[in-house]
């Protein structure tokens, strides 16, 4: 399938984005697919199409620090952008992505476009794999992301190679209601996000990278790649983009209702829900591993008897195998006789709300 090279060296962060929106909107039906390399001139943060900026980030922070905060019209979570990671655009025009032999099935779909992105890995003396939905990882570690979206007549798979990654910078540019969950974050992050500086020893150049990827979709995907360049109608576009991607009212599009549960994504099997009681009055965080609550993170204001009939009902709970009903009610049935027996309503109510949103959140990546 003969496919055209844009490789666009360094380019600013909103310009990073921008480009493969243009190409996508761009491209006619029958047209060449595209492959986009290019890297970002900076580091700054990007958020997924269906994200609360003023909920996800710290965004008076990112502005203190120059952090670039850019949205994408692909779905997932908040991720932190810069110079040691490599990003692929894949743009295929969707009368011809049938070409691609896409399996129908999300999670085997991903499979396939992330071949080439394993390949590269395994070039590179990385023993890289892929772990459904859509992580790449090393050694049950993280080292890649990747996400689709249908943008203009297009199919877009999207993804980067890390060189390294600033996992502190990562737990800091996030909204976290407090300190001790932020460290919690920090961990993970760092517990389950690798990098290829982490596990060669040292960092590769640029180029070997590049070759690396630039062989793994020509051998995986059966790409015939030819070098080009941006059109006039994508150069255009791309400004009118960069415009737009810039604005307050595209970074504020979206706007939740502060009552709904927040997730947190690590990583495939790794996330945190978080929310709290109208007003903030009373704050928790649930941590699933793999389909299982792995740890509690409950505010000062959760009462202590309540804290510990929660920890005992809910620590290490499969998110498959609960009976909601039951289990709160022995919770409440512990605070009665103590000073918290008025108390139990909200902080119940918050409890419930996290722990159904996450059993929701792992069926739907079962489902996938």
């Amino acid at each position: 399938m003969l496919c055209r090279l844009l490789e666009l060296g360094l380019v600013s962060a909103v310009r990073s984005q921008a480009v493969y929106h243009a190409v996508a909107e761009c491209a006619d039906a029958h047209d060449a697919p595209s492959l986009c390399l290019l890297r970002p001139d900076r580091p700054y943060v990007s958020i997924g199409y269906h994200q609360d900026a003023d909920r996800e980030l710290d965004l008076t922070f990112c502005r203190q620090q120059g952090l670039p905060v850019v949205r994408r019209r692909v779905g997932g979570g908040a991720v932190l952008l810069d110079g040691d990671q490599i990003f692929f655009h894949l743009v295929v025009p969707r009368a011809r992505s049938a070409e691609l032999r896409l399996p129908l099935r999300l999670s085997e779909r991903y499979g396939r476009l992330t071949a080439p992105v394993v390949a590269a890995y395994h070039r590179l003396g990385v023993p890289a794999e892929f772990r459904p939905i859509s992580d790449i990882q090393v050694d049950g570690r993280k080292i890649g992301g990747t996400g689709t979206a249908d943008i203009g007549e297009s199919f877009v798979f999207v993804g980067s190679m890390m060189l390294a990654f600033d996992h502190a910078l990562m737990a800091r540019v996030l909204r976290l209601s407090e300190d001790r969950l932020r460290e919690a974050v920090r961990k993970s992050i760092a517990e389950q996000v690798t990098s290829l500086d982490r596990i060669i020893g040292k960092k590769p150049s640029i180029e070997t990278v590049r070759t690396a990827l630039v062989a793994g979709f020509q051998q995986k995907l059966g790409l015939e790649l030819q070098p080009g360049r941006l059109s006039a109608c994508e150069e255009a576009r791309t400004e009118e983009l960069q415009r737009w991607f810039s604005s307050e009212r595209w970074l504020r599009r979206i706007a939740w209702d502060d009552a709904r549960p927040r997730k947190l994504t690590i990583s495939s099997g790794v996330n945190y829900i978080e929310g709290e009681t109208p007003g903030g009055r009373v704050r928790m965080a649930a941590r699933v591993v793999d389909g299982r609550i792995d740890a509690l993170l409950l505010g000062d204001n959760v009462p202590s008897h309540t804290a510990a009939a929660l920890r005992h009902e809910f620590l290490g709970l499969t998110l498959t195998t609960m009976d909601l009903d039951e289990r709160f009610a022995r919770i409440a049935r512990a605070a009665q006789g103590t000073a918290e027996k008025g108390e139990i309503g909200e902080v119940a109510a918050l409890a419930r709300k996290l722990v159904e949103a996450a059993a929701q959140e792992h069926q739907g990546r079962r489902d996938a």
